[in-house]
């Protein structure tokens, strides 16, 4: 029975008839040519076989044949009698663009790439629809491209460097690898590894709309191709467009299997992606819930710009470091992993082979650490070393156990830290009342003076509340047209504050809270876990203590919370000459026969070391006054001014001490707060 291999199926491609009348003789080479595509045959016999088809053929394509065939033995041997076999076809047709496309990957093979790409592009000029000579052609000038791109420096040896500019020579190779890659997808729309490679060329060339349209006339064919949506939005994300962005990685995500959506996800998170091939635990949906949640940098808008900076990340990675050709994933490579985790290097250091001109290494250089990746092979890249703190190692994962994974904050030069305060309170049906006060420093937002104590502002403001998951529980965002201001003192030189109140269940929650000012473009804001206590009715219990300025008794008003106009203190901070006030609410004093209470109150402070070392003893606690109440009401709140005129600058402790003297029960709470020099 006749076999035929993959050479045994070129061959037959190869010894298809001719157009025309075909004489005995043709007729006899195709015959041998047949019968040398049996694999079963020896070595000896098939190569007998094709030599005896040459001596009949008039064309090129019996010498062709025995030209791939040594080719393909992969000796440097065999190598050398292609090549005559190979020289000998093209002078029999010196305009056949396939046997020159044959003879250029002699080249290839030999690892002599300049010579490689000059026979391609002669079988361009004579073979303008050849598809591997185009493919070829077209990585030959991309690569071109990225060798020279922006800001690059380029080592040609140790004694040598070169610093290249995206310049004319750049721009050229680019434009040539758009006309080579663009003829092959017009002849093939269905050749991956081309319009990847256009895509490359597409990112690195800064040409954001023309990639978009590349996937998205690939997806019209392919629809459930995944790469093809995170390259597209690849390209929307470039374009500032972050919502059809998002919305093309999620749908890329959604054709991955589960275990890879979940390892795609959680890829910053491991150390070693063999967790993935070894079928180890990867974190769970809360986990990375909690990790991709907590990393927003702005809650305000739409997007999670920290997540869609990962997958922007992961489809650069796929498109730039992939294998097409033999079905590798750019993030399984070691130059993916490294830029899905720390972002876009730097400054890259390209080493070459001089006389080759063939990329060997290159360095991706990130503040205080960088890493050198060495080529192994022409699809193959592995780190050679990496150096943090002027030590070298030589595994990748002992670089990602040191450094977390990075991410600049987008919006940095226009953040800023919101001072801010939080204070608990028995609520009611059992809920716990948390009053939450911020300021805006008045050089931060554009105000104008509406009357005495108000200003006109045009912010945007959100408060966001999560539970310990990152589960939106409650959402606020909504514009602000005027704020209370308190004027300069000796707090600060004057703010805008703010105060929210929440009715919350007892338990762990996160909070946001983000000022946007329209017209100066600042960006206020400040981010708090919250462990919300139970109060009860059985047992003594203090509230949280609320720093202020100032405490108002309005004795006029009902007893309870609104009978005290509190100005609040975000800072938490006074003057060494001036004071600091604090209010509070005891609940649950018990009550004799009477109907009467009997508490003491002791209030204490402490100055505290600016650094704590532990293991240090803690400052004594110093008591600074005690007071007996005798009431007849179950909960009191309480209010008290201290005077820190003479008192030491630095963080200082306070507490209150509450004593039930017909229970016998005690309570504490704690505050910190800042003497100013």
């Amino acid at each position: 029975m006749l076999r035929v291999g993959v050479l045994g199926l070129l061959l037959l491609i190869f010894a298809l008839p001719v157009e025309g009348k075909r004489n005995p003789e043709e007729e006899k080479v195709d015959v041998l040519l047949l019968e040398a595509a049996d694999t079963t045959l020896s070595r000896g016999k098939r190569v007998g076989l094709m030599e005896e088809a040459a001596r009949y053929d008039p064309t090129g394509r019996a010498m062709h044949a025995l030209g791939r065939y040594y080719l393909e033995e992969g000796t440097v041997l065999s190598r050398q009698f292609a090549r005559r076999w190979l020289q000998r076809a093209m002078r029999q047709e010196p305009g056949n663009g396939t046997y020159r496309m044959t003879y250029a990957e002699l080249f290839r093979l030999a690892g002599a790439e300049d010579k490689f790409f000059e026979q391609v592009r002669q079988v361009v000029a004579l073979d303008p629809n050849n598809e591997q000579a185009l493919y070829w052609a077209g990585k030959h000038a991309a690569q071109e491209m990225m060798l020279n791109l922006e800001r690059e420096t380029l080592h040609s040896g140790p004694e040598r460097k070169k610093r290249f500019n995206y310049g004319g020579y750049g721009k050229q190779m680019r434009d040539q690898a758009i006309g080579y890659l663009s003829r092959l997808l017009r002849i093939d729309s269905n050749h991956k590894e081309g319009r990847i490679l256009l895509g490359q060329v597409y990112v690195e060339g800064h040409m954001a709309e023309k990639l978009v349209s590349l996937f998205d006339a690939s997806l019209k064919q392919n629809p459930d191709d995944r790469d093809a949506y995170f390259f597209s939005g690849l390209g929307y994300q470039a374009q500032g467009k972050l919502s059809a962005a998002f919305a093309a990685y999620s749908e890329g995500m959604r054709r991955m299997s589960e275990l890879e959506q979940q390892f795609i996800s959680s890829i910053v998170l491991l150390a070693d992606q063999e967790v993935l091939e070894e079928g180890g635990d990867l974190p769970g949906a809360r986990e990375l819930q909690t990790f991709w949640k907590g990393r927003d940098p702005l809650f305000m808008t739409g997007e999670n710009e920290r997540l869609l900076e990962h997958y922007r990340r992961v489809a650069y990675a796929n498109l730039r470091f992939g294998d097409p050709e033999h079905g590798r994933e750019g993030w399984e490579t070691d130059r993916g992993r490294v830029y899905i985790r720390f972002g876009k290097p730097g400054s890259r250091n390209l080493y070459l082979d001089r006389a080759n001109y063939i990329l060997l290494r290159e360095t991706w250089s990130y503040p205080g650490f960088s890493v050198t990746f060495e080529r192994i092979s022409n699809t193959n890249w592995k780190v050679l070393e990496t150096w943090m703190q002027g030590s070298a190692r030589s595994k990748l994962s002992d670089l990602i156990e040191r450094v977390p994974e990075f991410y600049e904050d987008p919006y940095w030069k226009k953040r800023y830290n919101v001072p801010f305060q939080v204070a608990q309170f028995r609520g009611e049906d059992g809920q716990t009342r948390v009053e939450i006060y911020y300021a805006l420093p008045g050089e931060y937002v554009r105000h104008r003076d509406v009357r005495s104590g108000v200003q006109a502002v045009d912010l945007k403001q959100g408060m966001f509340l999560f539970d310990e998951e990152w589960n939106e529980i409650q959402k606020s965002l909504k514009p602000i047209r005027k704020m209370p201001w308190v004027d300069g003192n000796a707090v600060h030189e004057g703010y805008l504050f703010w105060g929210e109140r929440l009715m919350l269940d007892a338990g762990v929650y996160r909070l946001g809270i983000e000022a946007e000012d329209q017209a100066e473009q600042t960006l206020g804001t400040f981010r708090d876990a919250l462990e919300v206590q139970e109060f009860g009715v059985d047992r003594l219990q203090i509230s949280g203590l609320l720093t202020a300025q100032r405490i108002v008794e309005q004795e006029e008003r009902p007893f309870g919370r609104d009978r005290f106009m509190v100005l609040p203190n975000p800072f938490q901070r006074c003057q060494r000459d001036a004071s600091i006030s604090f209010y509070f609410e005891v609940y649950n004093l018990k009550r004799d026969e009477f109907g009467a209470t009997e508490y003491q109150v002791t209030y204490q402070m402490r100055l505290m070391p600016e650094k704590w070392v532990e293991g240090e003893d803690e400052p004594e606690w110093t008591t600074a006054v005690s007071h007996t109440y005798k009431e007849t009401r179950p909960w009191e709140p309480h209010q008290l001014t201290l005077d820190m005129e003479g008192s030491s600058p630095g963080p200082w402790a306070f507490r209150v001490v509450v004593d039930d003297l017909k229970s016998g029960e005690q309570a504490a709470t704690m505050a910190h707060f800042r003497v100013m020099p």
